[in-house]
């Protein structure tokens, strides 16, 4: 009888201790689905920008390889600013960070969540690898526009307190050097900053389907609305 007893108890305590984990698992996946909701939205955003920095590279080069670009250095000064703008998708990760490092991946006893997890996680990884790629580039971007363009120019644009927000001029005031070495250096960073955006452009849209799929299969697997 007493072996019973204290088999019983034990079997009550492991059950209660089964019941207090699959809550945490699933308060986890709660929160993970609204991180992920939040990313979709980040994802969008960003996918925006990109495209927005790739049609005014494009646009750039364009006004450069024109004769009279001397005409439009108004138009030149604006583009040449808002590309040196740094503006990358920031991943909402709090709960991922705590599954990983928190013990809570151990909570997790479905196989298929924590390889779905995983995998997002490598590809939100690599994206930000690419935008630490991006960051160099327009470093090295920056370091030459000031072969082309007069900083008391741009003083004159950085009007708001945003400094993303920059006006755009209706004269066109004269460049600093018109040689094409200094042009085709500048084009040069352009070009290669340009060509790292189409490849985060792919990197998000992987990423977003990733996402959209994590939080389909969160739902199904923990029967959530």
């Amino acid at each position: 009888m007493l072996f019973l007893a204290v088999l019983s108890g034990y079997i009550a305590e492991y059950n209660l201790e089964q019941n207090i984990e699959r809550h945490r698992e699933k308060e986890y996946m709660i929160s993970l689905i609204k991180d992920l909701q939040n990313d979709t939205t980040g994802i969008n955003n960003a996918v925006k920008d990109e495209l927005e920095r790739i049609a005014l590279a494009d646009s750039i080069m364009i006004l450069f390889e024109k004769k009279d670009f001397k005409n439009n250095t108004g138009a030149l000064y604006y583009i040449g600013g808002m590309l040196g703008f740094r503006v990358f998708f920031n991943p909402n990760d709090g709960t991922i960070q705590q599954l990983k490092y928190a013990g809570g991946l151990r909570l997790i006893q479905k196989r298929n969540v924590v390889d779905s997890i995983q995998k997002y996680s490598n590809l939100v990884r690599d994206l930000l690898r690419l935008q630490e790629l991006e960051e160099s580039h327009l470093v090295e971007y920056r370091s030459v526009m000031d072969k082309i363009f007069y900083a008391s120019v741009f003083n004159t644009m950085f009007a708001s307190k945003n400094a993303i927000n920059i006006k755009q001029l209706d004269i066109n005031p004269p460049l600093v050097s018109e040689d094409k070495k200094n042009i085709n250096d500048l084009s040069m960073k352009i070009v290669i900053a340009k060509a790292n955006r189409l490849s985060e452009l792919e990197g998000l849209d992987v990423l977003q389907s990733s996402a959209v799929s994590l939080i389909d299969l969160l739902k199904k697997e923990y029967h959530l609305n």
